[in-house]
């Protein structure tokens, strides 16, 4: 009677075949759906470099003039633009504590 509990059962083919029918309908959607999904993500990201490498074109075409200068321009620029910044949260800054303390009073 012990024997009993090792021998193998008879199992029927055709619960095997309907579950791997439907895990292989299932996989075949994901697959689409993450082939769709790495298609959109490409797209998305080699239109985000296109419109960069434009960027930077229209940038170093628009600096040729200056030639050998165009690299002193181009920091004489971003200097003249930080100097700019800095100033008006140079002039801001006091202007919002004067009208903060005026509140408080």
């Amino acid at each position: 009677m012990s024997n009993m509990a090792f021998v193998p059962m008879a199992t029927s083919s055709l619960g095997t075949t309907v579950f791997n029918s439907i895990w292989g309908l299932l996989m075949g959607f994901l697959q689409d759906i993450m082939n769709g999904l790495g298609t959109m993500f490409g797209g998305i990201f080699s239109g985000f470099t296109q419109s960069i490498d434009i960027m930077f074109q229209g940038f170093g075409f628009s600096i040729s003039g200056y030639g050998v200068y165009g690299p002193l321009m181009f920091v004489f620029g971003i200097g003249i633009a930080l100097l700019m910044g800095f100033l008006i949260f140079a002039v801001i800054g006091p202007l919002r504590d004067i009208v903060g303390m005026e509140d408080d009073l």
